[in-house]
């Protein structure tokens, strides 16, 4: 599983929000991806966490932040900001020629009892591009005093929701609707368990 999280902002408890400059990570556990058409092997990694440094002092209410790319970046991988890259393997030849980011990728195996199937369901294009809000559970305030964590959990269950694998083992740009489905279910499928 691996996905982009982008366009992180902050909102104060008086409304008011602050944008993280450069604010694209990758989220991800996975083996050994080869990229570039085999001439790059992106090495197996996992990743839960990113860290935003220097917030404004203030006390905050809400993260907002984006699945996926935003068009900017997305139609022009010469851009650089942040984790941004090819070398991510979140390009896909088969899209348009490395010209756009994969935003979201699960890859596994998928059984119904009878019929086992390894399917690779993927989300992108600009209209796929949705921002996420979540309230925290309490407001809280970020001080040079101490670290605040926010904690959010994915539920993958949910992100598969009504996505028959079996039948559809290979989700992508020809599968537009199945896609459009899948990056609202992703969207839907975060949480915030604790911020403190």
């Amino acid at each position: 599983m691996r996905y982009w999280v982008s366009n992180v902002v902050l909102v104060k408890s008086d409304g008011s929000e602050v944008a993280i400059p450069n604010s694209y990570y990758l989220l991800e556990e996975t083996n050994a991806v080869t990229v570039q058409d085999g001439a790059y092997t992106y090495p197996a990694k996992k990743r839960e966490d990113v860290l935003l440094k220097d917030i404004p002092v203030a006390e905050y209410k809400q993260i907002k932040f984006a699945i996926g790319v935003d068009a900017a970046h997305n139609e022009n991988l010469s851009l650089q900001a942040g984790e941004l890259s090819q070398l991510s393997g979140m390009t896909n030849v088969s899209w348009m020629w490395h010209t756009s980011y994969i935003f979201t990728t699960l890859q596994g195996t998928v059984t119904d009892g009878t019929t086992t199937k390894t399917f690779k369901a993927e989300t992108g294009t600009n209209t796929n591009y949705k921002t996420v809000s979540l309230n925290l559970p309490q407001p809280v305030k970020i001080s040079s005093a101490k670290s605040t964590t926010v904690a959010l959990t994915l539920d993958i269950e949910k992100v598969l929701t009504g996505i028959d694998l079996i039948t559809t083992p290979t989700v992508g740009a020809a599968q537009s609707a199945v896609m459009a489905q899948l990056t609202t279910n992703f969207s839907g499928a975060l949480t915030v368990n604790s911020a403190k």
